[in-house]
Protein backbone atom coordinates (compact mmCIF):
# COMPACT_ATOMS: atom_id res chain seq x y z
CA UNK A 1 0.00 0.00 0.00
CA UNK A 2 1.11 3.71 -0.84
CA UNK A 3 0.26 5.95 1.55
CA UNK A 4 0.89 9.57 0.90
CA UNK A 5 0.98 12.45 3.34
CA UNK A 6 -0.23 15.06 1.51
CA UNK A 7 -1.11 16.33 -2.02
CA UNK A 8 1.97 15.63 -4.43
CA UNK A 9 2.33 16.31 -8.18
CA UNK A 10 4.02 12.73 -9.51
CA UNK A 11 5.05 11.21 -12.82
CA UNK A 12 5.99 8.09 -13.95
CA UNK A 13 8.10 6.91 -16.74
CA UNK A 14 9.37 3.63 -18.27
CA UNK A 15 11.36 2.88 -20.73
CA UNK A 16 10.34 -0.10 -22.94
CA UNK A 17 11.55 -2.45 -25.80
CA UNK A 18 11.55 -1.46 -29.42
CA UNK A 19 12.19 2.65 -28.47
CA UNK A 20 8.73 3.38 -26.70
CA UNK A 21 8.39 5.18 -23.57
CA UNK A 22 5.12 4.76 -21.11
CA UNK A 23 4.23 7.98 -19.32
CA UNK A 24 1.88 8.79 -16.50
CA UNK A 25 1.83 12.10 -14.65
CA UNK A 26 -0.52 13.46 -12.12
CA UNK A 27 -0.02 17.34 -12.63
CA UNK A 28 3.83 17.14 -13.82
CA UNK A 29 3.81 16.54 -17.91
CA UNK A 30 6.83 15.01 -20.01
CA UNK A 31 8.98 16.91 -22.66
CA UNK A 32 10.24 15.08 -25.58
CA UNK A 33 13.06 17.15 -27.39
CA UNK A 34 13.95 15.48 -30.69
CA UNK A 35 16.73 17.78 -32.83
CA UNK A 36 15.29 21.05 -31.89
CA UNK A 37 11.81 20.02 -31.43
CA UNK A 38 10.12 19.54 -28.07
CA UNK A 39 6.58 17.96 -27.63
CA UNK A 40 4.57 17.99 -24.61
CA UNK A 41 2.57 15.18 -23.18
CA UNK A 42 0.61 16.25 -20.49
CA UNK A 43 -0.11 14.60 -17.56
CA UNK A 44 -3.66 14.44 -15.23
CA UNK A 45 -5.10 17.48 -13.62
CA UNK A 46 -4.86 15.43 -10.35
CA UNK A 47 -3.10 15.91 -7.28
CA UNK A 48 -2.39 13.26 -5.62
CA UNK A 49 -3.19 12.34 -1.67
CA UNK A 50 -6.24 14.20 -1.45
CA UNK A 51 -8.50 11.67 0.78
CA UNK A 52 -11.58 13.72 -1.07
CA UNK A 53 -10.88 11.85 -4.42
CA UNK A 54 -12.39 8.91 -5.41
CA UNK A 55 -10.12 5.69 -5.10
CA UNK A 56 -8.96 4.19 -7.08
CA UNK A 57 -7.42 6.97 -8.92
CA UNK A 58 -6.52 6.07 -12.79
CA UNK A 59 -4.10 8.34 -14.69
CA UNK A 60 -3.74 8.17 -18.76
CA UNK A 61 -0.88 6.80 -19.70
CA UNK A 62 1.09 7.68 -23.02
CA UNK A 63 2.37 5.49 -25.12
CA UNK A 64 5.64 7.58 -26.64
CA UNK A 65 7.52 6.13 -29.76
CA UNK A 66 10.97 7.83 -29.74
CA UNK A 67 14.05 8.02 -31.88
CA UNK A 68 17.40 7.51 -30.61
CA UNK A 69 19.44 10.41 -29.55
CA UNK A 70 15.81 11.51 -27.87
CA UNK A 71 15.66 13.70 -24.45
CA UNK A 72 13.10 13.82 -22.23
CA UNK A 73 12.38 16.11 -19.18
CA UNK A 74 9.92 16.49 -16.49
CA UNK A 75 9.65 19.96 -13.71
CA UNK A 76 7.15 20.76 -11.20
CA UNK A 77 5.10 23.94 -10.96
CA UNK A 78 7.32 25.17 -8.35
CA UNK A 79 9.84 26.25 -11.09
CA UNK A 80 7.44 27.54 -13.59
CA UNK A 81 5.68 29.68 -10.54
CA UNK A 82 8.77 30.98 -9.17
CA UNK A 83 8.75 35.00 -9.25
CA UNK A 84 11.22 37.21 -9.74
CA UNK A 85 13.05 38.94 -12.73
CA UNK A 86 12.51 42.83 -13.31
CA UNK A 87 8.88 42.75 -13.63
CA UNK A 88 8.35 40.47 -10.48
CA UNK A 89 6.53 37.96 -12.69
CA UNK A 90 6.44 34.24 -13.16
CA UNK A 91 9.01 32.26 -14.38
CA UNK A 92 7.18 30.35 -16.50
CA UNK A 93 7.26 27.05 -18.99
CA UNK A 94 7.94 28.68 -21.83
CA UNK A 95 11.32 30.17 -20.57
CA UNK A 96 12.07 26.45 -19.41
CA UNK A 97 11.11 25.13 -23.07
CA UNK A 98 13.09 27.84 -24.74
CA UNK A 99 15.99 26.31 -22.91
CA UNK A 100 15.85 23.27 -23.71
CA UNK A 101 15.17 23.25 -27.52
CA UNK A 102 18.43 25.44 -27.58
CA UNK A 103 20.90 23.14 -25.53
CA UNK A 104 22.64 19.83 -26.97
CA UNK A 105 22.11 17.63 -24.28
CA UNK A 106 20.21 17.02 -20.95
CA UNK A 107 23.00 17.72 -18.67
CA UNK A 108 23.78 21.68 -20.22
CA UNK A 109 20.06 22.27 -19.92
CA UNK A 110 19.85 21.36 -16.26
CA UNK A 111 22.81 23.51 -15.78
CA UNK A 112 21.65 26.37 -17.67
CA UNK A 113 17.82 26.26 -16.52
CA UNK A 114 19.71 26.18 -12.66
CA UNK A 115 21.58 29.03 -13.61
CA UNK A 116 18.89 31.05 -14.66
CA UNK A 117 16.14 30.74 -12.69
CA UNK A 118 18.83 31.42 -9.65
CA UNK A 119 19.25 34.24 -11.54
CA UNK A 120 15.61 35.20 -12.49
CA UNK A 121 14.54 34.42 -8.70
CA UNK A 122 17.00 36.84 -7.09
CA UNK A 123 15.91 37.97 -3.86
CA UNK A 124 12.46 36.81 -3.95
CA UNK A 125 11.02 33.87 -1.48
CA UNK A 126 11.25 30.53 -3.18
CA UNK A 127 7.21 29.72 -3.06
CA UNK A 128 7.38 25.80 -3.71
CA UNK A 129 9.34 22.91 -3.94
CA UNK A 130 11.94 22.46 -7.07
CA UNK A 131 12.13 19.82 -9.03
CA UNK A 132 13.78 19.10 -12.69
CA UNK A 133 14.80 15.72 -13.83
CA UNK A 134 15.94 14.90 -17.58
CA UNK A 135 17.16 11.97 -19.13
CA UNK A 136 18.23 11.24 -22.82
CA UNK A 137 18.23 7.86 -24.51
CA UNK A 138 20.97 7.24 -27.08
Amino acid sequence: MLLILEWTQESVASLEKNNKLLYSGAKMNLYHKFDNDVQEYKGDKISLGYSQKPHPIVLHCHHIDFPINSSFFMFSDGITDQVGGPKNIMYGKKRILKIISETSDVKNSIQKITKDLESYQRSHKRRDDLSLFGFSIA
